[in-house]
């Protein structure tokens, strides 16, 4: 387990051995989300398959703007995460 300080500015250093691990660079996009009590910090790289469709319900027909398009990918990033968690939880 790493720890790291919140500078003045609010800022946190990812270490070095999470970034290397999980491939992060610098202006990657990362997402907070918070369950519980619990803030998760987590790559918004995710594999396009796992967003396939994610729009088609939302749009009404219309064409997607980008912002939807990146809302969409947030809401099946946490989506994922939400499933991930109750899996490794042993509820299901």
């Amino acid at each position: 387990m790493s720890g790291s300080s919140i500078t003045t500015k609010g800022q946190v250093t990812i270490p070095s051995s999470l970034r290397e691990k999980f491939q992060l660079q610098p202006g990657d996009k990362v997402l907070f989300l918070e369950k519980d009590g619990v803030i998760t910090l987590m790559p918004m790289k995710q594999d396009i398959t796992r967003l396939a469709g994610c729009l088609a319900d939302d749009v009404g027909g219309r064409q997607a703007s980008f912002d939807d398009m990146e809302a969409a990918i947030r809401e099946g990033a946490v989506r994922g995460w939400s499933q991930d968690e109750e899996s490794d939880d042993g509820r299901n």
